[in-house]
């Protein structure tokens, strides 16, 4: 599966993973992670000097682990990261969903407009989509900052933490926006009635020159789903 996914050429292409993958763009693996059996999905792009690793990490105990690891040096000068996860859950079904933001265990509010989220503004923000008919959840845990592995929090270019929208169809496209406009909707709508929703997780990751060409970083939020016995 996936071995078709690689129509491009030049500075920007996928390679092969060798290995336990055998030479394929998309590696599938079992390792030990947190000393449960995991799943791993991963590919490995070049863009230009950057080299991306993306990988998905699932175990048995319903938590999701999406994480980017990056290295290279475009240039000498200190930079950042800034990739975007976007989850369309269907829990159980599509709609009658609702976004719950959490301060640790606390209830904070739910969500009532698209718009965007600044997770700084909360001490240990959790971010929490819930079907309201049938009580399935997914929690969605920002990566921690932690500035010593560059895993720093929004700056100008970048400016928030997390998104939410309701589906819609016609957005299931390439990104249409401009790196300068982040994420430029210009539709923001009521959520005060539960519907299909869309979670963006935005990641802030800071490369520092003198830490060279070869040192890699990673980033990536946690989802752990919460699914009531039937």
């Amino acid at each position: 599966f996936g071995e078709n996914l690689n129509p491009i050429a030049g500075p920007h292409h996928l390679i092969k993973i060798s290995g336990e993958c055998g030479e394929r763009y998309v590696c599938v693996k079992s390792l030990v992670a947190d000393g449960l059996p995991t799943l791993e999905l991963a590919v490995y792009a070049r863009i230009g000097a950057y080299h991306i690793y993306q990988s998905w990490h699932l175990n048995d105990q319903g938590v999701i682990a999406p994480r980017v690891f990056s290295k290279g040096l475009s240039c000498n000068v200190d930079h950042s990261h800034h990739p975007y996860w976007r989850f369309n859950i269907d829990l159980d079904e599509p709609g009658n969903q609702r976004l719950n933001i959490f301060d640790g265990d606390t209830l904070l509010g739910v969500a009532e407009q698209e718009g965007s989220f600044v997770n700084a503004e909360h001490g240990n923000v959790r971010y929490n989509i819930e079907n309201v008919r049938t009580g399935a959840q997914a929690w969605i845990i920002p990566p921690q900052l932690d500035t010593d592995h560059g895993v720093v929090p929004p700056a100008d270019f970048s400016r928030y933490d997390a998104y939410v929208r309701k589906y819609r169809p016609e957005e299931d496209a390439p990104w249409p926006h401009r790196p300068e406009e982040e994420i430029g909707f210009s539709t923001h709508e009521s959520l005060h009635e539960p519907s299909d929703l869309v979670f963006y997780c935005i990641g802030h990751l800071a490369h520092k020159a003198d830490e060279g060409a070869d040192h890699w970083h990673s980033i990536g939020p946690m989802l752990v789903f919460d699914v009531p016995e039937l």
